[in-house]
């Protein structure tokens, strides 16, 4: 973490301010992947010790083009191979109209879709995986 005490930015470590002049202090602290905490310590004649707790941030998002994600053949008439740089854990195979016409549960980096039977046309594949979600447009022909 990086701590900011009254404007001066610190870096990562273990922190002990000493000879601080009594009085209030406003301070920040950032850490990637946590949300950003900050506040006043009122600093007097004794030493003050502060425990700061920082709060995970599981907010974010990531792009679609850092999901890597392979589907052949493609158009396809029986099967389709799926692979991905991460574990999949679902797939769902959705049709132009947007019901989901298929939908498995994954725990592999590899997947095969049975599609014989399916109607011939245009269907989106979305590959949920830990790294994140794609779809890709696969055609399947009889």
């Amino acid at each position: 973490a990086t701590v900011t005490l009254d404007g001066t930015e610190h870096g990562a470590g273990e922190y002990l301010f000493e000879n601080l002049v009594p009085g209030t202090y406003s301070y920040q602290v950032k850490h990637q992947e946590y949300f950003d905490e900050s506040g006043e310590v009122e600093i007097t004649d004794e030493d003050v010790s502060l425990v700061i707790e920082l709060q995970k941030d599981d907010t974010s998002v990531l792009l679609a083009e850092e999901v890597n994600i392979s589907v052949f053949p493609n158009p396809a008439s029986s099967r389709i191979n799926i692979e991905a740089g991460t574990i999949i854990n679902e797939v769902h195979l959705i049709d132009m109209i947007g019901v989901t016409v298929m939908h498995t549960l994954v725990n592999d980096k590899n997947h095969t879709l049975n599609v014989a039977g399916l109607k011939d046309g245009l269907y989106f594949i979305q590959v949920v995986t830990e790294a994140g979600t794609k779809t890709k447009r696969v055609q399947i022909v009889n």
